[in-house]
């Protein structure tokens, strides 16, 4: 998987130059295992819950000049972190590599590790690259990401309402971000899903739209915002769009969609807010909206002569941030007959108080059951 090797290739051009070529992708030349390793120190190492959450996540990795944007820290002898820049990976990324670590390392349990130090090479291009595939073709070219005619007025009249009527707040980079960690253990989330079972009729109802009904009532019943309404943004992995004589090509890498509207607080839980939750997503994917909101960002009519790189650095300080954001990254499908197992796992990001207010990342594993961190900016208006 060559992405595992890659960099970006920033390109050292002043911005206002016009035709400005974009950074791109490369396999780097030779990777050590300091390349991949990040040394933690042993403060950190010594922190617990959201305190250990906050240290990891203002982890700053290296940007360019040949640096992996990703890296495994040992955090002690039954922890093992992924940390990435979100720019060549997504959380799936992150799910996809603990699999295939949990199958190697199983491969090895028992057997003699050869010694090796942080100048140990994994990675020689000019021995390996007869070996390597070539980097996957941009998603782009593979799927088709631009929108009919008819999903415009949908798209402008969303962004109106989100932009109008939720209780939006200036961006602002480098603010402190709160942590909350939720866990609902394996035997209390089974109870949930026979729910979910009991009341799906003849449709099949996930846990995503669940839990969106129930954050939706939540914002009802604590009044955080000072608004009837609120937009809420669920990742989507663009993975089931791609050809699947092609997807295992895309196993790591960015390949997220969205879908982003707004919606009204619950003032009750009821089944059929989940019900209708989850009609809403199914036809969302079904009809491949979260490919289309993408695609409509990136129209020809939309960023004109703008080149992309300049304008997300230039912007950052005036967005506007928005409220929800929500990534359910799913099961962590372990292979139960291989000797090391994937016991619990926990998946976090934050945006940095650039995009939204909150964050809410889930992750679940069959032995630990299912994992929330939610994070906030410390500067929000409901702070």
């Amino acid at each position: 998987y060559p992405l595992l090797s890659a960099a970006i290739v920033e390109q050292k051009i002043e911005d206002h130059v016009k035709h400005r070529p974009h950074d791109y992708t490369k396999v780097v030349d030779k990777v050590q295992l300091s390349d991949v390793m990040y040394e933690l120190d042993e403060e950190i190492k010594a922190l617990k819950g959201c305190e250990l959450l906050e240290a990891m996540n203002s982890i700053v990795l290296p940007y360019g000049d040949d640096q992996l944007t990703w890296r495994l820290a040992i955090i002690d002898d039954f922890t093992l972190a992924y940390i990435s820049n979100h720019v060549l990976a997504d959380g799936i990324t992150g799910k996809n590599l603990f699999q295939d670590l949990q199958i190697q390392f199983s491969k090895l349990y028992g057997s003699e590790i050869p010694s090796i130090s942080p100048n140990s090479l994994l990675f020689n291009y000019s021995t390996d690259s007869t070996n390597l595939t070539h980097l996957p073709d941009p998603s782009d070219s593979v799927i088709d990401y631009a929108p009919p005619y008819s999903f415009i007025p949908e798209c402008l009249f969303n962004r109106f309402i989100i932009g109008r009527f939720c209780p939006n707040s200036h961006a602002s980079p480098g603010v402190s971000i709160n942590y909350q960690t939720i866990h609902i253990s394996a035997s209390e989330l089974s109870k949930i899903k026979q729910d979910l079972i009991e009341h799906e009729q003849d449709k099949k109802i996930t846990l995503t739209p669940y839990i969106q009904a129930a954050w939706l009532n939540a914002l009802y019943k604590t009044g955080v915002y000072n608004s009837k309404v609120t937009n809420f943004l669920l990742a989507v992995d663009a993975r089931q769009y791609f050809p699947q004589e092609n997807i295992d090509q895309y196993k790591y890498g960015l390949n997220t969609s969205a879908t982003n509207k707004y919606f009204h607080n619950i003032k009750d839980f009821t089944w059929s807010w989940v019900g209708y939750l989850n009609d809403y997503i199914k036809w969302c994917v079904n009809t491949k909206r979260p490919l289309y909101l993408l695609g409509f960002l990136t129209l020809d009519k939309v960023v004109g002569n703008k080149n992309l790189d300049v304008e997300v650095r230039k912007t950052k300080h005036d967005k506007i941030r928005t409220n929800t954001l929500f990534s359910n990254l799913g099961v962590v499908e372990s292979n139960r007959k291989e000797v090391v197992d994937i016991e619990d796992c926990i998946f976090t990001q934050h945006f940095n108080g650039s995009f939204y207010d909150f964050s809410i990342n889930a992750i679940t594993t069959r032995k630990g059951g299912l994992n929330f961190v939610i994070s906030s900016t410390g500067n929000a208006s409901f702070s």
